[in-house]
């Protein structure tokens, strides 16, 4: 009897541990793909941002080209003015030598605010491609924000069910060791009275 409740017991609690896993896996799925997406481009921004150094650039031409394009998401579409930029600079690298490059952008829904000829901004060449340039870094801390919210909200539904399976855990060895107290009590009793049984058959005897 108490072999039959231990496995019962045993398929119980591995029963639950298996529908909990999955149900918690299937609804945090988004959130590590969500994690997932914001890890990469962190990592990819900060590659950016080592990759890059900050120097002054000359503007010495600038042109643009006003157009519509369109642009779809979430199965819907719109059309917006895009600007298309051209920018001839020219700028010091860490060794002082000077160097000229064109900076061009296709697409945008903003125009540059460093449009002004003649004048100086702030930009950032690469190390390894002395003529690629930018005038803005890409913003970090914008995906590690989203990279903590989804640890957070991966870590507290995991916290909270590992405290509930714990509880069940424990009402189910609590269940099972009282149920084999019970079924010893049974047996013992149940052998004590065979022996009570057979005393009165030898006494009458």
């Amino acid at each position: 009897m108490s072999n039959s409740l231990t496995v019962k017991s045993k398929y119980s609690a591995y029963s639950t541990l298996r529908c909990g896993y999955t149900c918690v896996f299937l609804l945090l799925l988004p959130c590590f793909a969500w994690g997932a997406y914001a890890a990469f481009t962190f990592i990819k921004y900060h590659n950016i941002e080592t990759t890059y150094r900050s120097t002054i650039c000359q503007l010495l031409n600038y042109t643009v080209l006003q157009h519509d394009c369109l642009r779809c998401a979430s199965f819907h579409c719109t059309t917006d003015q895009c600007f298309d930029e051209q920018m001839f600079v020219t700028y010091p690298i860490h060794n002082k030598t000077s160097i000229s490059s064109v900076f061009i952008t296709f697409n945008q829904l903003k125009m540059h605010d460093q449009s002004q000829i003649g004048n100086s901004y702030t930009c950032f060449y690469q190390t390894t491609n002395l003529t690629s340039i930018m005038f803005d870094l890409p913003d970090k801390t914008i995906p590690l924000t989203i990279l903590w919210i989804t640890v957070g909200l991966i870590i507290i539904p995991f916290s909270i069910f590992a405290i509930a399976l714990l509880y069940i855990l424990g009402k189910m060895i609590t269940n099972f060791c009282i149920n084999v107290f019970r079924n010893s009590n049974i047996n013992f009793n149940y052998e004590q009275a065979n022996v009570h049984d057979i005393e009165n058959c030898s006494t009458n005897s």
